[in-house]
């Protein structure tokens, strides 16, 4: 395996895709207006405090959990799936380490898209206070939450069926997820019921390493415990990031063979439309 060419030609292919993005103006809206969104909502809270830390310091972290998981994971996954419909994962097949230099270049275009979409929910650093930011923390978290959510977008991608029905009921838990792992509200206000089957998502995990980055220690009020536990949290995100890694590879490879074995069975039903194959000479007269 040559690790240059795939990074390098992987990282071509990620940039190239981002290029495509940035030309077409609802792929900008779609990249731009959530984030917008969140910072002006924020900023109609910024008096406001929940618990005794101010609101936009005690959301902005799950935001931005929010933003790296569904950029990346929707993100890969909807392009798989349409890449698996229109031939592009039977011609990487093909290619020398095609279906590595798919997953780098994948990597790098939805990593741009998150930190590009990201930088608008930065505003909210001018307008409130309270925010204590650890930078290798932060750059740590954001590096995981960018591989978990990315080798799962492909593993899911690999393994449901192509169609617009596959991406809904492949997103669905994923949103549930979301939804109690509190990323939008704190899980300390929510139910017990809630915090006890949120505790075993990897994305409440994520969402805590940067609450961890860029809250205080304070800020663990808003824990489940009361205070943060980071052990906890990156055992727990670095387990399913690498059961993620390993898999990952394994059933890209099962679609690429049966994206091949599919293109020549259509192949034949094209040549031979009805599905009787001719007899040997038949059709020599």
């Amino acid at each position: 395996m040559n690790l240059g060419l795939i990074l390098r030609v992987g990282v071509a292919r990620g940039l190239s895709s981002l290029r495509l993005v940035l030309v077409r103006p609802q792929d900008i809206i779609t990249m731009l207006l959530p984030p917008a969104i969140m910072c002006a909502a924020l900023w109609v809270y910024r008096d406001s405090q929940l618990m005794g830390v101010p609101v936009p310091v005690a959301v902005l972290p799950g935001l931005l959990t929010l933003q790296v998981t569904m950029i990346c994971f929707s993100g890969v996954l909807t392009s798989l799936l349409v890449e698996r419909y229109d031939g592009t994962v039977q011609r990487l097949r093909t290619l020398p380490q095609g279906l590595a230099i798919y997953a780098v270049g994948q990597t790098i275009h939805q990593t741009l898209s998150t930190l590009l979409g990201s930088a608008l929910l930065l505003p909210v650093f001018f307008f409130s206070s309270g925010f204590q930011v650890n930078i290798l923390l932060l750059i740590a978290a954001l590096i995981t939450g960018l591989l978990l959510c990315t080798t799962w977008g492909l593993l899911l991608g690999s393994i449901v069926r192509s169609g617009s029905s596959s991406i809904s009921a492949a997103m669905t838990p994923f949103v549930v997820m979301i939804i109690f792992s509190g990323l939008v509200v704190p899980m300390i206000i929510t139910p017990a019921w809630m915090q006890t089957v949120g505790s075993y998502s990897p994305l409440f995990w994520l969402g805590q390493l940067f609450r961890e980055a860029m809250l205080p220690a304070s800020g663990g009020v808003l824990e489940i415990g009361g205070k943060f536990e980071p052990e906890i949290a990156a055992l727990n995100v670095s387990v399913w990031m690498l059961v993620g890694l390993v898999l990952t590879p394994i059933f890209l490879n099962r679609l690429s063979r049966r994206a091949v074995g599919g293109g020549r069975h259509e192949g034949r039903q094209k040549a031979v439309p009805d599905g009787n194959t001719p007899a040997l000479g038949e059709g020599i007269r």
